[in-house]
């Protein structure tokens, strides 16, 4: 995202990346429409831990702490953040 605007809507589409663990957070995503998956590496492997739909806020922690990001955050289906 290239815009300067504080707010900024982006579509993303099924299977796309939001954001990935271990990497420093920009943005905090709050989740208009859709749904996506959040993934954390557990000895190497994949693992679905939870899954957050509209209304739902996710990468706020990577943004309050300063630290990398703690999981993966893919769009389960098309969304809107």
């Amino acid at each position: 995202m290239t815009n300067s605007d504080p707010i900024t809507t982006k579509i993303f589409k099924t299977n796309e990346t939001l954001m990935e663990e271990g990497e420093r957070g920009s943005y905090v995503y709050l989740i208009i429409s859709g749904s996506v998956n959040i993934y954390q590496d557990k000895m190497g492997k994949s693992k679905l831990i939870a899954t957050m739909s509209s209304g739902d806020i996710l990468g706020e922690m990577g943004i309050l702490t300063n630290e990398p990001r703690n999981a993966t955050a893919i769009a389960a289906e098309d969304c809107k953040v």
